[in-house]
Parts: structure tokens; C-alpha cells; sequence
């Protein structure tokens, strides 16, 4: 039985540092004002193709700008209808 737990522990020690990094990352305050951005069109030519690439790198955080779409569409829809605030 002891032997189990050594195989057990090696093998968590030389993979845990593999597994720990793999843990999806929230998009900074700075990413989620890009990924807005991107979402309304807006964001510069440079800035999205350095922000393609982190979605590549972060693909969890295409949800995260999916949202931001949603909310863009359901204001839109919403200001067509007549029921938004007027500017």
C-alpha cells in the first residue's frame, strides 16, 4: 500500500504544476474594456489583432465578449423599439 502512495505522490508531483496551469483566467479590467470595444466595432486595427490572439491563447474568454455582443444587441433592439432612453 505504501508503495500506491509514493506512485500516487510522484505522479501528482510531476504533473500538478501542469494541471494548476491549465485553471482558466478572468480577463483583466483593461481586456474586458478591449473585448467591449471589439464588440461595438471600435477598437483599433492594432489592438484587435493583439486581442485575437489572447482570445486564441483565453478561448474561455469568448463567452466573456459573447456577453458583451448580447447586451449590445439587446439595447439596440430595444432603443428600435421606442422603449430605451433617448440621447
Amino acid at each position: 500500500m505504501v508503495d500506491t502512495f509514493k506512485i500516487l505522490t510522484a505522479f501528482l508531483d510531476k504533473f500538478a504544476v501542469e494541471a494548476e496551469g491549465n485553471t482558466p483566467v478572468e480577463p483583466t479590467e483593461e481586456i474586458k474594456r478591449k473585448l467591449g470595444a471589439f464588440a461595438k466595432g471600435e477598437l483599433p486595427e492594432a489592438e484587435r489583432e493583439e486581442l485575437i490572439a489572447l482570445l486564441k491563447a483565453n478561448p474561455h474568454w469568448v463567452s466573456f465578449l459573447a456577453d458583451q455582443a448580447k447586451m449590445l444587441r439587446s439595447s439596440d433592439e430595444t432603443d428600435a423599439n421606442g422603449t430605451g432612453a433617448s440621447t
